[in-house]
């Protein structure tokens, strides 16, 4: 049985995206090593910050997602946000003290362990 070819191109870009998306995160972990230990970890997260919003900004001006800042002033945004400084905190100083594969096999675990 084959599938439609609409399908399978929507496939592709899903594999296509995934495999971007893996390769910015080992390229972001590799360069957060690679400075961790002569860059203060606040800059460090300052700068990764800094990239980070303005990914999230392009996307917004390019697909213009309905509600895209809807509930940003909610209590548990701010947890969350605070919660997520706290572990890429918690992260550089992982990567200034064990090596970048255990590091990273820890934090691609995450997910995984969080599910219930």
């Amino acid at each position: 049985m084959s599938a439609d070819p609409a399908s399978r191109r929507q496939a592709r870009l899903g594999m296509a995206c995934m495999t971007l998306a893996m390769a910015l995160f080992a390229s972001n972990d590799a360069l957060v090593k690679a400075t961790a230990v002569d860059v203060p970890v606040a800059q460090t997260m300052a700068v990764r910050g800094l990239f980070a919003t303005l990914a999230v900004l392009v996307f917004i001006l390019v697909r213009r997602p309905p509600g895209a800042f809807a509930g940003v002033t909610a209590p548990l945004v701010t947890l969350r946000s605070l919660s997520e400084a706290l572990g890429i905190f918690c992260l550089i100083v992982a990567f200034t003290r064990l090596p970048i594969g255990d590091v990273t096999a820890v934090s691609q675990a995450v997910p995984l362990i969080l599910l219930p």
